[in-house]
């Protein structure tokens, strides 16, 4: 992604939609099992500003990768800090930290998104309610004033 934000998500067997992560200026939105796995995945990706893509043949990616070292040096620190490390840490904080320690940690890593992202969008993420994370916001508003 050149420019913008956009969400991967899942959909339930009910329609209920999970935002996975969000992507941002250079980074590299995909549903990365899809395309090692090379088929069709349960997930899509879907623009949630304005945005300015580039689209890239992960084939034709994958052949030079593995005759550049640079190149291939840069694409495992960039998978190691957006994918392994991020999820790593998701993944513990969905089990061991409550909604309102989540959606601070998202206010503090990425306050430009908890602003551009539409309530309910960040809601899922969260894992939790649009109305929880209401009650959470209107509660933190209350603490600080």
């Amino acid at each position: 992604m050149h420019k913008g934000i956009a969400r991967l998500y899942a959909c339930d067997d009910l329609g209920q939609e999970y935002n996975k992560r969000f992507f941002t200026d250079g980074q590299f939105p995909g549903v990365m099992s899809a395309l090692h796995l090379d088929e069709s995945i349960d997930q899509g990706i879907e623009c949630l500003t304005d945005s300015e893509l580039i689209e890239i043949d992960f084939k034709l990616y994958r052949s030079v990768l593995f005759e550049n070292t640079e190149l291939m040096a840069y694409q495992i620190k960039y998978l190691e800090k957006h994918w392994l490390l991020d999820k790593d840490q998701r993944e513990i904080l969905l089990v061991q930290q409550d909604a309102t320690a989540r959606y601070l940690l998202f206010l503090s890593q990425f306050p430009y998104l908890a602003k551009a992202v539409p309530q309910y969008h960040l809601a899922s993420h969260l894992g939790v309610s649009a109305t929880q994370l209401s009650r959470i916001r209107k509660t933190l508003d209350f603490v600080k004033n």
